[in-house]
């Protein structure tokens, strides 16, 4: 995805590198499960709730 991003940024806008699943815990949620959708994990489904340290 990273030879191929620069090249679907130009012609479509967004990125399709990103980290998703890493932003999502960056973000303080914990990830509960995470499966792929589609070939090469081109599509995931992420399940997450909120972090124990984030609930008070």
């Amino acid at each position: 995805m990273d030879l191929l991003d620069p090249l679907v940024v130009r012609l479509m806008g967004p990125h399709i590198n990103r980290q998703t699943e890493q932003n999502v815990r960056r973000a303080g949620l914990e990830v509960e499960r995470v499966e792929s959708l589609a070939p090469m994990d081109l599509v995931k489904l992420i399940v997450a709730r909120p972090s124990n340290s984030a609930r008070t």
